[in-house]
């Protein structure tokens, strides 16, 4: 993580340790927190998202990794977060092109060419092209 003020540091490290130890609210109000202060603060952003997705609610999880992504558009790890949600809201095409655009970036990940078939599997049984 980029530097941070100590305030916002420490902050974001008393949001993981409440994920951590399943504390959702707790991290979430923390989040929160941390965005008031620092808006445009592409891990706070994406740890909400997972903080919403854990909470089972896909939407406001798609909002929080979607504001990731566009603070932060090379981080990888927040487009999977985000095709991950995109899969689990049953929006294939969204996470097929999320997918493809990380299998660009690593071409040789197994696992990403993998997730893909199964994708194309799901748009297959829907009737879907891809």
């Amino acid at each position: 993580m980029a530097a941070l003020p100590a305030t916002i540091h420490e902050m974001y490290r008393r949001a993981m340790d409440y994920f951590s130890r399943g504390e959702l609210s707790s991290a979430q109000t923390v989040l929160e927190n941390i965005l008031i202060a620092a808006p445009e603060l592409a891990v706070a952003q994406s740890d909400l998202g997972g903080v919403y997705f854990h909470q089972g609610d896909l939407e406001a999880a798609l909002v929080q990794f979607e504001a990731a992504r566009r603070s932060a558009p090379e981080e990888q790890a927040i487009l999977q977060n985000l095709a991950e949600a995109y899969l689990s809201a049953h929006e294939f095409g969204q996470a097929r092109a999320l997918y493809l655009e990380l299998r660009d970036l690593n071409p040789s990940d197994a696992g990403l060419t993998n997730r893909l078939s199964e994708i194309e599997s799901l748009l297959r049984e829907r009737g879907e092209s891809w």
